[in-house]
């Protein structure tokens, strides 16, 4: 049986003082490398093939994918030996586990071409690959991020379409609840227009997003789901007079948007005024936040690991570029309640301790 890694955090937070410190030293760099091998794996399709084929051989993957035979099986007798994915039958050809299988079932999703692929960090490592690449300049100020650095886009509007697809369950719940005519999404990379609107013909889809490349994505995706009946804008959330008024002709709706923490990047005066606005103009309307509050020191003992540890995933990637900033629940409210806005609803939407805050404008 192959040895188990288990994840340094975790052994900190369930077995404090058990653990020696070069095993906890050796535990950090396997996890550090690991994800690595298994993002590149991912990315040159072997695990995708390996999941198809059941059982394969590392010569026969190499010549199917085009790749180099020594360095691939290096590669996987290093994921065989440290961790419990995949292993070598009594023919030497290398399987996915019972174990591995659960972890494609958990990360795996299929495309819009019906072919099936996984999520081994594409975020973590994908996307912010680059940035934790440069962290020593950004310490330094040699790097500034948004001008002499960046994250690889597509992969982090990746990763929000992804997460977007895990609340449309419940927010088409809450849609239901308030009975609106329309429904609009602030930053269509989440995907949440083509989401609702899949099972809701009878609802006016509106998306609005300031870059046409996202717009012409996110038509893409919603076509090919076949929701065809959306109105696109192109326009900048702050500049309400582009917008504001064709909301304004319909009747009340509700307005979206997984969006509102990169809002505050800007600082919270920013969106309490456009709160302000928003019910100035649109009276009647509600707006739901989609967010994960920063969990409070003081739940750490009674919080899940994978939610512990995302959570402080989720406040690294973002206060570390500046693209947003994660607050705990009692600070949104404080944000709200400045904004002279109510707060209707905080509902859990079953997926790392995101909420759904409720807004009457």
């Amino acid at each position: 049986m192959p040895f188990a890694v288990v994840s340094p955090i975790l052994s900190r937070m369930s077995e404090e003082g058990q653990r020696s410190p070069e095993a906890w030293f050796h535990e950090v760099a396997t996890h550090y490398v690991e994800a690595q091998v298994l993002f590149h794996l991912n990315r040159a399709g072997v695990l995708e093939a390996i999941d198809r084929s059941s059982a394969i051989a590392v010569e026969d993957l190499a010549a199917q994918l085009g790749l180099q035979r020594d360095p691939l099986e290096t590669l996987l007798d290093y994921v065989i030996g440290v961790d419990r994915l995949l292993h070598r039958d009594d023919q030497g050809r290398v399987r996915f586990t019972a174990w591995g299988h659960e972890v494609l079932e958990r990360y795996g999703r299929v495309g819009q071409d019906g072919a099936r692929t996984f999520n081994f960090f594409d975020v973590r490592v994908g996307a912010y690959g680059p940035v934790w690449a440069a962290l020593g300049g950004l310490l330094s100020g040699e790097e500034r991020y948004g001008e002499t650095l960046a994250r690889a886009g597509d992969e982090a509007a990746q990763g929000v379409y992804t997460v977007g697809a895990r609340f449309g369950g419940a927010l088409g719940g809450l849609i239901d609840e308030l009975g609106p005519s329309t429904f609009v999404e602030i930053g269509v990379t989440s995907g949440l227009a083509s989401y609702v609107g899949a099972s809701r013909p009878r609802l006016r889809l509106v998306g609005l997003d300031r870059d046409r490349a996202a717009l012409d994505q996110a038509r893409t995706r919603a076509e090919a789901d076949g929701v065809h009946e959306v109105h696109w804008l192109e326009c900048d959330l702050f500049d309400l007079d582009q917008w504001v008024p064709t909301l304004a002709s319909f009747e009340p709706g509700v307005i979206t948007t997984v969006h509102l923490h990169e809002i505050l990047a800007g600082g919270a005066p920013r969106l309490i005024q456009l709160l302000r606005d928003l019910s100035e103009r649109l009276p009647g309307w509600h707006l739901i936040g989609l967010e994960q509050p920063l969990l409070p020191e003081a739940d750490r003992a009674e919080t899940s690991p994978p939610l512990w540890l995302y959570n402080h995933s989720n406040v690294l990637i973002h206060h570390l570029i500046g693209n947003g900033r994660i607050l705990t629940e009692n600070g949104w409210m404080e944000v709200f309640e400045k904004a002279g806005v109510q707060v209707t609803g905080a509902e859990g939407l079953n997926y790392l301790g995101y909420k759904a805050y409720t807004i009457r404008l």
